[in-house]
């Protein structure tokens, strides 16, 4: 397996959250890539999942909301 970079894993955690896979935990590999226990810049693999998978569930959640709001006014035109 090939090690990840920190700007990897952030994108990956942030499309598992915006599609509702995965979890709010990190894996130890992904899509064929070694996750370490911590990076090299001193950042944890762990703590940087969770914020991206955290961004991508807010992103689909507004995008839901606004979807809805915009069904809804289309409906009252």
């Amino acid at each position: 397996m090939v090690p990840i970079t920190p700007d990897q894993l952030y994108e990956f955690a942030y499309q598992a959250g915006l599609r509702g896979q995965e979890s709010m935990t990190c894996p130890s590999s992904y899509r064929g890539y070694v996750i370490p226990e911590i990076f090299s810049s001193g950042e944890i693999p762990q703590k940087l999942w969770r914020v991206a998978y955290a961004e991508g569930l807010e992103q689909y959640a507004t995008y839901m909301v606004q979807g809805e709001e915009d069904a809804a006014r289309d409906w009252q035109d």
